[in-house]
């Protein structure tokens, strides 16, 4: 019993202890794949490093310094990866089918122990070679790297001035187009002055023309006065020589043999008394005339003020649309400059109307001129169309004028019976009977 137990008991120690050593050969195996994998990546860093070309120009010894390790590196690697692919596959096979029971499993784990730390040797020699290879490529690589730096530099230089330059350009254009705007703003308040100016004017122009309007109606009214006067004197005049010549009718028929001297004398004064009643006549017919081409006249400047008055508001609306237009130009910038400098010319001339419309408008002194002329050559009384009169001057005959009023000799007069100063078809009479 003692024996079984005693077996029993050194049979649990082997088992634990083979527990042991298997755990141990784990440990062994796992870093040796873990050193076989790393020296994989690293031997391919190194293989990509030794097809590299080297630059001309590089040193003689950097370049041996650089093949050297990189080659040490390259060896050490495929080495590392021999040895643990080799001990990875012997180890567990040696320390499960050894001839010799545990004492192989020992003697396994043993050799592992020791090439452990010759591949951990070779695994650093590796990596400083890797590392050496990799300072020598940058010592090699550094005036490609530099004149590569150097370009980029450039490039980068060139694009900064290049973007300097249309900076440069993008303010200059900007610039101009604020220089465009204040010219453009400084047209607008030019032509608004100048609509201003053009529009005063056209106002003045106006207030003249109703004051000499204002001024023709007046002498107009002076004149028709005048002229009433001076037909109702005719009138008396007339109707006294009327009543004369009846008296004289009169005293003929009573007597009828007055002597050839006295009858001589009678016949001379019916003469005369007939000759100036033609003359009466005439000069009654000449007030007349005198009295419709006033009418007519002062129609046609009637006429002509309200033509004035409709052109200068027309003006005034036009210049009105173009200060206007030329405010909203001057806040809008998209707009083609070519089409803001044509409404400057159009301006000065439409304010001051059409020249049909200026010597209508400003020729108010000359109509009454006329009319002064005419009323003088009334009042001498003068005829070119009727002979001399009995105190030896002519009277002048005022012309027959159609004017913008023109019309039939009862129009006129209708027309001025109704204005309170003319004279009636009734009031005229008969200047022969």
């Amino acid at each position: 019993m003692l024996s079984v137990l005693k077996n029993s008991v050194v049979s649990e120690a082997n088992l634990h202890q083979a527990e042991l050593r298997q755990r141990e050969l784990d440990f062994y195996v796992g870093n040796f794949w873990i050193w076989g994998g790393t020296t994989v990546i690293l031997a391919g860093f190194a293989l990509a490093q030794l097809t590299r070309e080297i630059p001309k120009g590089t040193p003689l010894l950097l370049e041996l310094a650089y093949l050297a390790s990189t080659a040490v590196c390259l060896s050490l690697d495929l080495c590392i990866v021999t040895w643990t692919v080799l001990v990875c596959t012997w180890g567990p096979g040696s320390a499960l089918r050894g001839p010799n029971g545990m004492k192989s499993f020992h003697e396994t784990l043993a050799l592992l122990k020791e090439e452990q730390l010759s591949i951990y040797n070779a695994f650093v020699v590796s990596i400083v070679a890797y590392f050496s290879s990799s300072c020598c490529l940058l010592w090699e690589l550094e005036p490609l790297l530099r004149g590569r730096l150097e370009e980029a530099e450039a490039e980068v230089l060139e694009e900064s001035r290049m973007g300097r330059r249309a900076l440069q350009r993008q303010q200059r254009q900007y610039q101009a187009r604020e220089r465009e705007v204040e010219l453009v703003a400084e047209e607008s308040v030019e032509l608004q002055r100048l609509g201003q100016q053009h529009l005063e004017e056209a106002e003045q122009r106006i207030a003249v023309t109703k004051e000499q309007l204002q001024k023709a109606r007046e002498d107009k009214m002076a004149e028709r006065q005048r002229f009433e006067r001076q037909l109702e004197k005719l009138k008396s005049e007339l109707s006294e020589q009327r009543q004369l010549t009846e008296a004289i009718e009169k005293e003929k028929s009573h007597v009828e043999l007055g002597g050839s001297r006295q009858s001589q004398e009678h016949t001379s004064k019916i003469r005369n008394l007939r000759s100036m009643s033609k003359q009466l006549s005439f000069q009654l017919e000449a007030s007349e005339q005198r009295i419709e081409s006033l009418e007519s006249t002062s129609e046609s400047h009637v006429n002509n003020l309200a033509s004035s008055e409709a052109a200068a508001q027309q003006h005034r609306e036009l210049l009105e649309e173009r200060a206007q237009a030329a405010e909203s130009w001057g806040q809008e910038p998209g707009q083609a400059p070519a089409e803001r400098g044509g409404a400057a010319p159009a301006a000065a001339p439409g304010a001051r109307g059409t020249p049909q419309e200026e010597p209508r408008a400003s020729g108010g002194g000359s109509g009454l001129q006329l009319e002064a002329d005419a009323c003088r050559g009334t009042a001498g009384g003068r005829d070119p169309g009727h002979g001399r009169s009995s105190g030896g001057a002519r009277t002048l005959r005022a012309p027959r004028r159609g004017g913008a009023a023109g019309g039939p000799r009862d129009t006129r007069l209708h027309r001025g019976v109704q204005g309170g100063g003319g004279i009636g078809a009734g009031e005229r009479g008969d200047p022969r009977q």
